[in-house]
């Protein structure tokens, strides 16, 4: 019954952002092109891919403009990145793990690319390789979580809520909510992570079922919030007020969906009616 399993562990891999210390210097494309291999084939006023192929990149460059469109028009932002953002993209998973590691990034095996955070007048940076999901999954999903940490957390001060970022991510991928809508309504509630419970979680949960429940419920819960929105922007603020004021959840809920939720409780219990009721989900 639960046909979204693998494709929740292998999400898990998916989040690994890294914050560019502000020391770090800037470098020129000869000098990016001399470290990576890669060369310049695509760019915009928000971008600039490296590969080996022009026409891929510019796909890609394509798609990362629909994701950033995306995610700016679910937060109702409308500029995001302020700086510009350095896309390198390997033809093989292999050479993306060498040129990793030699540039200091380690602990990568099981990533399928990862975000570079920076600050000042550094760029950002995604580091891929192609795959069969990288358009469908990976860009979005990478991107989200970059995304979501500048609009968010651009100082690195602060702490983005763990289900937050990857509930949030996993909204953007292409792909259809209703089998996991469907998986979380056929659980009985005593099987659910408490709504407090999962906001409270800042590490991957290593049991293999609640690691799975965690992903399926931020996503949901995120979609829902999105759903619910009383006012343009009211889950950006949410999230703003999470990270900035280190609002516990049910503070954050009164102070943003208020009206409609009181308290966890009846969040939680509109919420699980919301699965039930998602097209082509439910029980």
């Amino acid at each position: 019954m639960r046909n979204v399993g693998t494709t929740v562990v292998r999400l898990l891999f998916l989040f690994t952002l890294i914050p560019l210390p502000a020391s770090a210097a800037l470098r020129t494309d000869r000098q990016y092109r001399e470290e990576t291999g890669l060369a310049e084939t695509a760019a915009s006023l928000r971008f600039t891919v490296f590969s080996v192929e022009e026409e891929f990149s510019r796909r890609v460059l394509n798609r990362l403009e629909e994701a950033i469109e995306k995610v700016q028009a679910d937060l109702h932002l409308k500029r995001i990145l302020r700086h510009r953002c350095l896309v390198f993209i390997w033809p093989e998973r292999d050479e993306y793990l060498k040129n990793a590691s030699s540039m200091g990034f380690s602990g990568l095996d099981m990533t399928g690319g990862f975000a570079v955070s920076a600050v000042g007048r550094l760029p950002h940076q995604l580091y891929l390789y192609r795959s069969d999901d990288l358009f469908g999954t990976v860009i979005p999903h990478e991107l989200a979580h970059l995304l979501l940490e500048v609009s968010l957390n651009s100082s690195r001060k602060h702490l983005v809520p763990l289900w937050l970022h990857e509930g949030f991510a996993q909204t953007q991928e292409e792909k259809d909510f209703a089998p996991v809508a469907r998986a979380l309504s056929q659980e009985g509630e005593k099987e659910l992570i408490p709504l407090e419970e999962l906001a409270a979680i800042t590490a991957y949960p290593d049991d293999y079922r609640r690691r799975e429940l965690f992903y399926q419920q931020a996503e949901g819960l995120v979609r829902f919030l999105l759903a619910e929105e009383t006012s343009a922007g009211e889950f950006f603020y949410l999230a703003r007020n999470l990270v900035f004021w280190a609002n516990d959840l049910e503070g954050a809920i009164r102070s943003r969906y208020g009206k409609k939720f009181p308290n966890l409780e009846q969040l939680e219990e509109l919420w699980i009616r919301y699965l039930r009721n998602y097209p082509g989900g439910g029980e």
